[in-house]
């Protein structure tokens, strides 16, 4: 199942800050108070999953033996899979889906 949402789930990576995730996702490292509101209960420890509002896209779980080009494709038929590879790899600290399994991914529609 596809879910269409408006606020992002990101995958932290190591010793990121809420600043340096701000300018990530958002470009621009000033809004970086919204996410600490948005996750009043999170220690920001490398694998936390913090919730980004007002970011379009789209969430599933990661499927048995799914790659992630393979789970790329699923997320966005008819697309080019590749113009969200990237995008893909930000969001989710560079894990690859086949690392993922069974756990809900975020990728972003812009």
């Amino acid at each position: 199942m596809i879910n269409h949402v408006n606020v992002g789930l990101y995958r932290l990576g190591t010793a990121e800050t809420p600043q340096e995730v701000s300018q990530k996702v958002y470009n621009d490292v000033h809004r970086y108070p919204a996410l600490l509101q948005a996750n009043p209960d999170s220690d920001w420890n490398v694998g936390d999953i913090i919730r980004v509002p007002n970011k379009q896209g789209r969430t599933s779980v990661v499927e048995e033996g799914e790659s992630t080009t393979e789970f790329i494709a699923r997320m966005y038929k008819g697309h080019m899979g590749h113009l969200f590879l990237e995008k893909y790899l930000l969001w989710n600290a560079g894990v690859l889906a086949e690392h993922l399994v069974g756990q809900e991914v975020f990728i972003p529609d812009r």
